[in-house]
């Protein structure tokens, strides 16, 4: 082989070999950006809600009256940065006025009646105020009359509690 053939088959392989690493480079790159994306995705706090409600969701089919109340803490909590960067998110509005109508009942069957009572006022509040925002709605109105049905049956059922005991 000439000295000419072997120049060009070096340069050739030193160039092959500068792709291959530069493309391992950029991939290394995208993966790094995609993770980060992932990650910060996973850090909103609309992510981190819906994941305390499905964790409520589990604890409640399991009976874990515990479980359920610290997810529902933990959703109420990411609801409220989400109703503080967007205080007019009807869904974010919706999701916190369920959130506080579980947070009453877990803590009603939990026997807390404290509790179960100021989470009702909480969800009886933001009731209102969705329905206050858009009166001619049915889900505004369904809504507000669930409130109303819980909280009733709530007091009820303590009135119940106060004459027997």
């Amino acid at each position: 082989m000439s000295r000419k053939q072997d120049r060009t088959r070096t340069l050739l392989l030193f160039g092959i070999l500068g792709v291959m690493v530069g493309t391992l480079v950029v991939q290394a790159l995208f993966r790094q950006k995609r993770e980060a994306a992932i990650e910060a995705q996973a850090n909103r706090p609309e992510v981190r809600a819906q994941a305390a409600i499905q964790d409520a969701d589990r604890a409640t089919l399991a009976r874990d009256l515990a479980g359920a109340d610290r997810a529902l803490l933990r959703a109420r909590d990411a609801l409220d940065e989400v109703l503080a960067e967007r205080p007019a998110d009807e869904g974010a509005l919706r999701s916190r006025l369920v959130v506080a109508r579980r947070l009453a009942n877990v803590a009603e069957q939990a026997g807390k009646a404290g509790q179960a009572k100021a989470h009702f006022s909480d969800a009886w509040r933001r009731a209102q105020a969705l329905f206050e925002v858009q009166r001619t709605g049915e889900r505004p109105r369904l809504d507000l009359l669930t409130v109303a049905r819980e909280s009733a049956a709530f007091l009820s059922r303590q009135g119940k509690h106060d004459q027997a005991g």
